[in-house]
């Protein structure tokens, strides 16, 4: 038997385990990709920049709100991608001078992410940048939770995340910190301009 055939023996089984661990590691990767996407990104990452959101945030409050769902209606009646009621819709365009609001725009997924980047960066920066209260105050409303942390009912930090009272909110707070992880994790090269922590308060 020749020194190159008695070499492809020895070596044939280390390189099909080798090609083998990377086709199960690549088809892994692409699988985690398809559970944490990055649609609509012509309308996400310009509104995520205007606002000085880390677009892997809204990414995570989209997949967390709707699916990725630009018809999806809630059973309190709040629409689209980010999941705004027509109140704080109605709100949101007085506070930015839109006065020809309807609530049939926040169908429309630019304009509706347009509107929950705006308010999602309002309560991150009034909650000095701390991911699971303005999370927790995005599905709760923000007298809410400053309700809450008055009165220790909740400290803010997610650690102490199962503290939070409204079960809907806490799920919400959960799965969305998680979700912001792994966008985290699997698109490094977006930059966060927002100081926020997503793990304490």
């Amino acid at each position: 038997m020749s020194h190159s055939r008695v070499l492809w023996m020895r070596l044939r089984v280390p390189v099909f385990a080798f090609v083998v661990l990377g086709t199960v590691a690549v088809g892994c990767w692409l699988g985690l990709r398809a559970l944490y996407p990055t649609p609509f990104r012509s309308f996400v990452v310009p509104a995520a920049q205007q606002t000085g959101i880390d677009p892997r945030l809204v990414y995570a409050v989209i997949r967390s709100e709707s699916r990725f769902r630009a018809d999806a209606v809630s059973r309190a009646g709040a629409i689209g991608l980010m999941q705004i009621t027509p109140g704080t819709g109605a709100w949101i365009a007085h506070e930015r001078h839109e006065p020809s609001f309807t609530s049939a725009q926040l169908f429309d997924g630019s304009y509706n992410v347009a509107f929950g980047t705006w308010y999602l960066a309002r309560l991150l920066v009034r909650f000095h940048g701390q991911v699971p209260v303005a999370l927790a105050a995005y599905n709760a409303g923000s007298g809410t939770v400053e309700r809450w942390l008055s009165t220790g009912t909740w400290n803010g930090a997610m650690a102490d995340s199962r503290r939070i009272p409204y079960p809907e909110t806490r799920r919400f707070v959960q799965r969305t910190v998680f979700a912001y992880a792994m966008y985290r994790r699997m698109y490094r090269a977006e930059r966060s301009s927002t100081p926020a922590n997503p793990s304490t308060a």
